[in-house]
């Protein structure tokens, strides 16, 4: 048996105590496992007591690390699992960490998913393929997702979107009613909205910014290409280059024509 001679808290981490057996270091323990086992100078240890206070406290600084991670914002049960392994904890420590969080309800991902989802919808605006994939790589799993997911319902979806695109729209210049709405819809499909809901969204937008401004546009894309394919073609090649590219560009053939004519008018003079 040896004898606790000394108690005293470390002087790098106050959370932890060192212990002295026989005037000697020990080993130390969180505060939890000092008052777990009544530690006090003059206690006697075994040295299978020993061994089983230094196990109880591996794990208790495993759980106390969760706690302090868990702290700053909620974490998925594949998150803390993370931080352990980083922290070089065992994976039987783990095991046992993550049941007792579970059973306390620091962990659960259910809770986690719906809370994410409706946070990622109310403020982010973000469609639910997006969310999707960001709680999978959360580690969360898919009878989880598609529960917290049901909450989103399809109107609030296009609402959400319809916002964003708006605002995304009204960001946009010198492209073609056409070209803004391919760009829109490629938008929408980045922050993780379907096509049945981005074919809900695009025609209650307004277009009407680059549609005031497709002529002009139209023009100083044609100044462009006028510039670029003279280098290499003229006459009538040269027309049908520029007007293939303004085709392909999204402006309405009617609007290319009208411009062409009144260029042709203008070379002829």
């Amino acid at each position: 048996m040896q004898t606790i001679t000394k108690i005293e808290v470390q002087k790098k981490n106050k959370e932890r105590y060192s212990i002295y057996l026989n005037e000697q270091y020990a080993f130390g323990v969180q505060e939890a496992t000092l008052i777990k086992f009544a530690l006090f100078k003059g206690s006697q240890l075994s040295p299978e007591q020993i061994k089983e206070i230094e196990h109880e406290d591996y794990l208790q600084r495993a759980y106390s690390l969760s706690l302090k991670y868990l702290t700053h914002q909620m974490r998925t049960e594949k998150e803390v699992r993370q931080k352990l392994l980083k922290n070089e904890i065992s994976p039987a420590a783990i095991e046992a960490t993550i049941q007792r969080l579970k059973e306390q309800k620091y962990i659960d991902d259910q809770f986690y998913a719906d809370s994410f989802t409706r946070t990622s919808a109310n403020l982010s605006r973000k469609g639910p393929k997006l969310v999707e994939r960001e709680l999978k790589n959360k580690g969360v799993l898919q009878p989880e997702i598609q529960q917290a997911l049901e909450e989103y319902s399809p109107e609030e979806q296009v609402e959400n979107g319809r916002e964003i695109a708006q605002k995304y729209l009204n960001r946009l210049s010198n492209v073609s009613p056409r070209e803004a709405k391919q760009k829109v819809i490629q938008f929408l499909m980045q922050k993780g909205y379907t096509k049945e809901i981005y074919e809900q969204i695009i025609p209650q937008l307004s277009f009407k910014r680059q549609e005031e401004m497709e002529l002009d546009i139209l023009a100083k894309h044609a100044e462009k290409m006028f510039a670029t394919y003279s280098r290499k073609t003229t006459g009538k090649q040269l027309i049908q280059k520029v007007k293939s590219a303004l085709y392909r560009k999204g402006f309405v053939q009617e609007d290319i024509d009208a411009y062409m004519r009144q260029k042709e008018m203008e070379l002829e003079e």
